[in-house]
């Protein structure tokens, strides 16, 4: 092999490394892209189901400190309303 054929191969060589290189970086950030839509997707749904867990427990603690009568009033409704839905 003389001089001119080493530099040659060396310098194909290099190219074939940085081209293997973009080709390998590519298919890492379509990976990263595809994980990092995911993510957000699973966060979205993590916070929609927060909102609907603090809506839930304020209910809950607006039921256990009201007033007992208003309670009452509250079930004798729900169960007005329930007799209405079967009467139909």
């Amino acid at each position: 092999m003389n001089f001119w054929t080493a530099i040659v191969a060396i310098v194909t060589l290099a190219c074939l490394t940085s081209i293997i290189n973009a080709w390998i970086s590519q298919r890492q950030n379509r990976r990263d892209d595809a994980r990092n839509r995911e993510t957000d997707q699973v966060s979205t749904r993590l916070e929609e189901m927060e909102r609907e867990l603090r809506d839930r427990i304020q209910n809950l603690e607006r039921i256990v400190t009201d007033d007992s009568e208003n309670l009452k009033q509250q079930f004798r409704d729900l169960e007005r309303d329930q007799n209405r839905n079967q009467s139909r």
